[in-house]
């Protein structure tokens, strides 16, 4: 699938922040109607999970489920699948509490596809907005470094921006990063004996002209409209120091905050040193069938580990041992007591490449923890089949060769029959014969003429004379 971005926005990039959705005339992004955005939503799609990120629960696995052509629609049968996830010890154990409100009903996916490419104005576009100077240059993709668009070099030597290949059209843009200042290295006081007795290190200095929190939000807003992107539709995260300010732009949709998000940050005398973001369009899917409130609470009690940003898939249910009260030091689990409920969005990978955001519920507990859990029902996610690890094929087994061990100290007999009856044989066969024997042969006299030897003293040395590549005496062995 290449598709292309092309929408005019009003930098003359077509930057769906992921809002995605509707651009309006003057060039702003608004959040469509459920009216609207049911007119242009594509059918509910089996997402073939290869691993989970974002806002989603740690790790899911389908048992038994037979794994669907990635980016099917779900037929009349639905997939015999049951969406368990790795059971641990310790963490939550989940319990209803009162006065839970009814489980929300936004039932929207939204698939990022892969192959997505974007149009080299909509890059320029950014990187004019940006303050980004250079040649737009194609790279080379998944097949080189990631990237499908560059602008501004890449040693650091000058500002850049780069377009990742990936389901989100990911982007990020950094400023002249091999230019900037570095600390003092500390001084070392040096004794007339040569020895370091003291240490005096600079201290760092704050930079000058930080924005501050409301300054640096002001900044991002007027990007954005430079971007064609409403303020209006996302959320606002700053932090601000005396060393640096730092915006993050959620995407908030339908009341819905995207586990997607840009970010800028500034320096001194408010220079924009980083961003990022995406550029790529969703598409919107829908309606999932959502599970209830029994099954949702039963997933949040079987959710496991997170290990390493890898989803861990289970074939087979885990044998835990016997509850009896004392399980040799495992730790008690919490109980969180579930009191609220949102609409939410689980961000994973389909093994095709493509991004998902798919309806989730996200409780909270009396403690004000929040609980993710994917909503759509079971037909609708399948997990990758785990892929075995490539071993070696067994080796027939064959009969050892014995090899009586030589005393080190010991020289060889060369009486022995198996060391004798080398004589006759050619150099190659006389070394392999004794080889075999865990001895040496070396040729001390060659068609008659005495070779130089080491004067070293090797017990399984066997020393012969050798003529026409013959051996045909044994001289000594040592």
């Amino acid at each position: 699938m290449n598709r292309n971005s092309t929408r005019a926005l009003a930098a003359g990039a077509a930057l769906a922040l992921v809002l995605a959705a509707c651009g309006g005339d003057d060039g702003t992004v608004s959040a469509p109607t459920d009216e609207h955005r049911a007119d242009e939503r594509r059918a509910p799609v089996v997402v073939e999970v290869g691993a989970v990120g974002g806002s989603g629960v740690n790790a899911a696995s389908t048992a038994g489920a037979a794994a669907p052509e990635p980016g099917r629609s779900a037929d009349d049968e639905p997939l015999s699948s049951d969406l368990s996830i790795l059971p641990s010890w310790g963490g939550y154990v989940y319990e209803v509490g009162d006065g839970l409100p009814a489980l929300p009903t936004a039932d929207t996916g939204y698939e990022f596809p892969a192959g997505t490419n974007v149009d080299a104005t909509v890059v320029t576009g950014l990187a004019d907005a940006l303050g980004v100077e250079g040649e737009l240059v194609a790279g080379d993709g998944r097949d080189g470094d990631g990237s499908l668009w560059r602008v501004g070099p890449d040693d650091g030597s000058a500002e850049s921006l780069t377009v990742i290949d990936d389901g989100q059209l990911s982007w990020y843009h950094s400023s002249a990063w091999a230019l900037q200042p570095g600390f003092e290295p500390c001084e070392v006081v040096i004794a007339d004996d040569g020895e370091a007795t003291d240490e005096h290190c600079a201290e760092p200095t704050a930079p000058e002209g930080v924005p501050t929190a409301p300054e640096a939000e002001e900044r991002v807003r007027d990007l954005l409209v430079t971007l064609g992107v409403d303020p209006g539709t996302v959320e606002l995260e700053t932090h601000a120091d005396e060393w640096s300010a730092s915006v993050i732009v959620w995407t908030v949709l339908e009341g819905i905050r995207w586990p997607l998000s840009w970010g800028f940050g500034f320096g001194a005398e408010g220079e924009l040193q980083w961003s990022s973001g995406n550029l790529a369009e969703p598409v919107a899917a829908g309606p999932y069938p959502l599970v209830d409130l029994e099954t949702a609470v039963t997933r949040l009690n079987e959710q496991g580990g997170w290990w390493g940003g890898i989803s861990l898939a289970i074939d087979q249910p885990i044998d835990l041992p016997a509850d009896d009260g004392d399980l040799a030091g495992a730790p008690e689990p919490t109980v969180a007591v579930l009191v609220d409920v949102r609409a939410d969005l689980w961000w994973v990978w389909d093994t095709d490449g493509s991004v998902w955001l798919l309806p989730a519920y996200t409780f909270t507990d009396t403690d004000g923890g929040q609980h993710t859990v994917p909503a759509v029902t079971d037909e609708f996610i399948t997990l990758a089949e785990p892929v075995d690890d490539l071993m070696p094929l067994p080796v027939e087994p064959v009969d050892p060769v014995i090899v009586e061990p030589v005393d080190p100290l010991e020289p060889v007999d060369p009486e022995v029959a198996e060391v004798a009856a080398v004589v006759g044989s050619s150099v190659d066969e006389a070394t392999a014969a004794l080889e075999a024997q865990g001895l040496l042969l070396r040729v001390l006299r060659l068609d008659g003429e005495d070779l130089a030897g080491t004067a070293d003293f090797v017990p399984s040395r066997v020393n012969v004379a050798v003529e026409s590549d013959v051996v045909v005496e044994i001289l000594s062995t040592g």
